[in-house]
């Protein structure tokens, strides 16, 4: 109520007397209903009122039942909205992409056709020797219609390529249909039943699993297209790069060699080094267990760290301190440290903070940023968190949320400097993240990829490089920062070793691809292997020596943070093995 009881004046105007009826009577209007005590007293005849109290709780109740119905209807009115708004963000995106296809095709059109100055410029000398007999106008002509067969062939390529882009685009912009639904899902208004709405709630859902499957198809016609493209013409012209990029060397400049076996009698699917390489954390089972390395050989002296209600799926160590922050299966995170002028290796010694969930679902991996005061956290969701640490105070706190992808997060790698982000998902896309003038990560553009395929791994190599790799091809592609954008360039790809199938699995990404820049290499899984890739002095990458075969797609581990040492786990084998890297500085 606006006003205040005591402020209200009955109709005779009686100064000093609280109203005390309420008036019913159909013809008057405002203070003419009200009667105050002396009111009550000079009336004559009789009333057709209520009380002030029974006045006022009846107008409540009226005003209460009205007010929730109009919360119910915002809450409906709202979540329609932000349905809809979801699905034309994610029709906007599926626009993009259908354009950026078109434009590669554009591009790809006119790179190849300068290839063919170059092309037309080599030569084989024995070849040309069978014409030379002809007049040079003979010549000439026959070299005139071997390449303008060649642009036709390109032409006939690529138009219809481009065509079929076009159409793509098309359909992706005129969904009349579905946005007619979209205008009648807005008609919706107050006065509609609870049982209408929920009729139209229902026909919203399905057509947005109609949009979502249709340009789920899209999408996947669009990476097919593509990768039709590349194996008729680009991919001919450059096999011969291909396979010279993926010789193994036989002088090898990295090798490796086995320095101990423990077998375990548990899975353990995270392990990390801390700061100096003096200390491995492996999660097991909801434990976390602490291993001394000394003079290249691991000392297990039983050290457990309990907290944990459910599995250990990631550890992350500070790379300044004996401090890390382990995640579960069920979203959880937890910081650990030791006490002041306390060692390790004595539970008394470690305390853990509380537990703090932002995850609805399993945490994949966790990155620490250089300051140590972010932490990247994503896992079986669809959410990229950030999160706020606090070491002293022993709290992490959520920042915000990036939300661009449409199937759980498989991997995210960070450029050197920290200013952009890649993201790799089940949805098969590759996205980049990039830092704003406010220091807050943004989303950026997706990263055009050649084929349409699950990725096991993705990293940066300095600012200006990225690599992935699939999960279904033997291939690690390159792209490479060109005009503002990562540009994956087909011509660099890696040839790996041929795949062995195994059972089909979500869990790619069981071994994080890792850079050392200290010592020009990169470490990535694939399949059943673990390779180690130098980079040359011509920032191109090389494989130099035969990869770590670990018998089965389902390994796990890490490497010490000076390159020197990997540690991984078998599933197949139930072993834990390290390795030491050997290093040839003058090869």
């Amino acid at each position: 109520m606006i006003e205040k009881l005591g402020d209200l004046v009955c109709k005779n105007n009686h100064s000093g007397n609280s109203i005390v009826m309420v008036l019913l009577d159909k013809d008057l209007k405002g203070s003419q209903r009200l009667l105050c005590q002396k009111c009550l007293v000079d009336n004559r005849g009789e009333i057709n009122g209520l009380l002030i109290n029974s006045a006022i709780e009846k107008i409540q109740e009226v005003k209460n039942t009205s007010q929730n119905e109009l919360k119910n209807y915002i809450e409906n009115n709202n979540q329609y909205l932000n349905e809809i708004l979801a699905l034309l963000q994610y029709m906007k995106t599926n626009i993009l992409m259908s354009i950026d296809q078109v434009s590669a095709f554009i591009n790809n059109w006119k790179n190849e056709l300068i290839s063919l100055i170059q092309q037309s410029s080599n030569y084989n000398f024995l070849d040309e020797l069978k014409n030379l007999h002809l007049p040079f106008e003979k010549l000439i002509e026959l070299e005139k219609n071997y390449i303008e067969d060649i642009v036709r062939q390109t032409k006939e390529t690529y138009s219809t390529k481009l065509s079929n882009g076009i159409s793509i685009l098309q359909n992706t912009l005129f969904q009349e249909n579905q946005l007619t639904q979209i205008q009648e899902i807005l008609s919706i208004n107050f006065g509609i039943s609870t049982d209408q709405r929920n009729d139209k709630l229902q026909s919203f859902k399905v057509l947005k699993s109609q949009i979502l499957d249709k340009n789920e198809d899209l999408v996947l016609y669009q990476k097919v297209e593509q990768q039709s493209i590349f194996k008729s013409s680009i991919q001919e012209n450059y096999t011969e790069k291909i396979k010279v990029n993926s010789q193994i060397k036989k002088n090898k400049s990295i090798s490796y060699r086995i320095i101990q076996e423990m077998k375990s009698s548990r899975l353990c699917k995270t392990m990390a080094f801390n700061y100096n390489d003096t200390i491995i954390a492996l999660g097991l089972g909801n434990q976390v267990r602490l291993l001394k390395l000394e003079d290249g050989k691991l000392i297990d002296e039983k050290e457990n760290l309990n907290g944990h209600d459910n599995d250990v799926k990631s550890i992350v160590f500070s790379k300044k301190a004996n401090w890390f922050i382990s995640a579960t299966c069920r979203g959880s995170s937890r910081i650990w440290r030791t006490k002041e002028k306390k060692g390790w290796f004595n539970s008394s010694k470690w305390e853990c903070s509380k537990s703090f969930k932002f995850h609805s679902k399993e945490i994949n991996t966790q990155i620490l940023n250089k300051k140590e005061d972010q932490l990247i956290s994503f896992g079986k969701d669809i959410n990229i968190d950030i999160l706020g640490v606090n070491y002293d105070q022993n709290t992490i706190i959520l920042l915000y949320q990036l939300k661009k992808h449409q199937k759980n997060l498989i991997q995210i790698d960070v450029n050197p400097n920290e200013t952009q982000m890649a993201s790799l998902g089940e949805d098969k896309l590759i996205i980049l993240w990039e830092k704003d003038e406010n220091n807050k990560w943004q989303f950026k553009y997706f990263i055009d990829t050649i084929v349409y395929d699950f990725g096991s791994g993705i990293s940066f190599i300095f600012d200006e490089t990225l690599v992935w790799s699939q999960v279904h091809q033997p291939f690690i592609n390159i792209c490479k920062m060109e005009n503002g954008k990562f540009q994956e360039k087909i011509d660099q790809r890696l040839q790996l070793k041929d795949m062995i199938k195994e059972q089909e699995s979500l869990e790619f990404a069981t071994f994080k691809a890792s850079f050392n820049e200290d010592k020009q290499m990169l470490l990535l899984k694939h399949n059943r292997y673990l390779y180690l890739i130098k980079i040359n002095e011509q920032f191109e990458m090389e494989i130099e020596t035969e990869p770590i075969t670990c018998g089965t797609i389902f390994f796990y581990g890490t490497v010490t943070n000076n390159g020197k040492y990997i540690f991984i786990m078998s599933e197949k084998t139930m072993e834990f093995i390290l390795y030491e890297l050997l290093y040839d500085e003058n090869k």
